[in-house]
């Protein structure tokens, strides 16, 4: 098992434009994401994917390595599976470049479970997750959440829900997402989904 730690980033955010390269302590926040990947010491490799020269540039100053991708993506996995393309690896985990204050050790556990699984369960995709207990950060649509079904498998997406049930629970998506080699590349067969083309509204 080959396991490789891919960012990918772009300068167009919308909410916050060229975020991924805005300093906190003087490191760029995809900077600090990167490192934290490495200190966590579960990846065989932590890669960087972008479209964008500027970021390949910050990115290669701190001896990193990237790969460049399509200007046509419009969300972080397609953009990865385009990457691995260039990569050997028998899982990818896809961290979100604007998550500065990801945990090395919710790295560790996550990644402990993609090694524990080894296909027992026939699991092709991991996603790290957290309760949500406050009514104001469900509301709140700049936090992607998820309702899980009854296998605790991830039943939907959303910011944010036009039917205000509260009794279920509901979890944020803390932008760590593991996949397969194999579901990753079968991802590419498939067309856009009506919440992806909503961007998850």
């Amino acid at each position: 098992m080959k396991v490789v730690g891919i960012i990918p980033s772009h300068l167009n955010s919308v909410r916050f434009p060229k975020k991924i390269l805005y300093k906190i302590k003087g490191l760029p926040m995809i900077e600090h994401v990167r490192r934290r990947a490495l200190i966590s010491k579960q990846f065989d490799e932590v890669v960087v994917c972008t479209c964008d020269l500027k970021i390949k540039k910050v990115i290669n100053n701190y001896n990193g390595k990237v790969i460049m991708t399509s200007r046509k993506h419009k969300n972080g996995t397609s953009r990865v599976t385009e990457a691995i393309d260039k990569i050997k690896a028998s899982h990818i985990v896809i961290i979100q470049g604007d998550e500065p204050l990801i945990d090395p050790s919710y790295l560790k556990l996550f990644i402990k479970n993609i090694k524990n699984d080894r296909s027992k369960k026939n699991i092709h995709a991991w996603n790290l997750i957290s309760e949500i207990n406050k009514i104001s950060h469900i509301k709140n649509p700049t936090f992607v959440k998820c309702n899980l079904n009854n296998n605790n498998l991830i039943d939907e997406l959303f910011r944010s829900k036009k039917k205000k049930n509260f009794k279920n629970k509901t979890y944020k998506i803390l932008g760590l997402i593991g996949f397969k080699r194999k579901t990753l590349n079968n991802i590419k067969k498939y067309k856009p989904s009506y919440n992806e083309k909503k961007k998850i509204n």
